[in-house]
């Protein structure tokens, strides 16, 4: 067979699978939606530092499939996804928080502050800390399942806030508050748990905190209040969280929007999941 030809029949198949990925990729609007994220996120780390190595590569990939996942489910239910300017702030946050990434889990014990310390440590990509954050999160991940209102995903729970485990029999054996470190940490196979409960933390800071809500929407002037609010009044380390923001910028992808359509129209169309309601406040 002439070499030309099997040159030919090498970019004719190399074209045939780009086209069925690409369609692939059409009819599953989510894994659309999670290789923008993927995009956005290993752009803001490489432009951030050096690039990324394999394993840390594996974690962002598997972070852009919970974020993919966990805002798809919120859009179906009729809930606000975030904006360039809301992921610009997000981004910068978890690059400082994870190191560009790298840690999942709170390096050391934890401060003498945090609640149930060390078990509820810092985990995830914008370190989720104390034991009612993780009973939060066990909860928002079993009523987005079946998508409940805001209301009832962001339910603040008091008692969460005064005793550890948390005593509500709707979480308190549930695996997110057992053994967080094997779901949620370093050590956990997957990183698209630690995700979702990264975004219940954000979402959910979002609803409460009007103050918060309100910096997502401007540029570089909200970062100190964001930063109080992610690492509280004395903010450590921002300096850095403001060299990241910065920096990433042009990373956002402008296809993100249509994205989050498109998972909304498939959900419409195809009937499946609950029914949209109303935002709830979200912002």
């Amino acid at each position: 067979m002439s070499r030309h030809l099997v040159y030919g029949l090498g970019i004719a198949v190399s074209l045939v699978a780009f086209s069925w990925a690409g369609a692939a990729q059409e009819s599953d609007p989510i894994a659309r939606l999670s290789d923008i994220l993927y995009q956005e996120m290993t752009c803001s780390a490489n432009k951030t530092g050096p690039a990324l190595d394999q394993a840390t590569e594996k974690k962002v990939k598997e972070l852009a499939e919970g974020f993919a996942d966990t805002w798809a489910k919120m859009a179906a239910i009729g809930l606000r996804t975030p904006s360039d300017n809301e992921r610009h702030h997000f981004y910068s946050q978890l690059l400082h928080e994870s190191m560009r990434f790298k840690y999942m889990t709170e390096l050391g014990d934890g401060s003498k502050f945090v609640q149930g310390r060390p078990k509820y440590k810092g985990r995830g990509p914008i370190q989720v800390t104390h034991c009612y954050n993780y009973a939060g999160c066990a909860r928002f991940v079993e009523r987005l399942k079946t998508g409940e209102p805001a209301r009832r995903l962001f339910e603040v729970v008091q008692s969460e806030r005064k005793k550890c485990p948390p005593p509500r029999d709707d979480v308190k054996d549930h695996p997110i508050i057992t053994d967080p470190e094997k779901l949620l940490g370093d050590a956990a196979p997957d990183k698209r748990l630690a995700a979702t409960c990264t975004l219940y933390w954000w979402e959910n800071a979002k609803f409460h905190m009007h103050e918060f809500r309100k910096s997502l929407t401007s540029g570089s002037e909200g970062i100190v209040e964001v930063s109080r609010t992610i690492n509280g009044k004395q903010i450590k380390g921002l300096e850095s969280r403001t060299k990241m923001y910065n920096k990433i910028g042009g990373c956002l992808n402008g296809n993100f929007e249509q994205a989050i359509a498109s998972v909304k129209a498939k959900s419409r169309a195809s009937s499946v999941g609950v029914a949209s309601q109303p935002s709830d406040g979200i912002r």
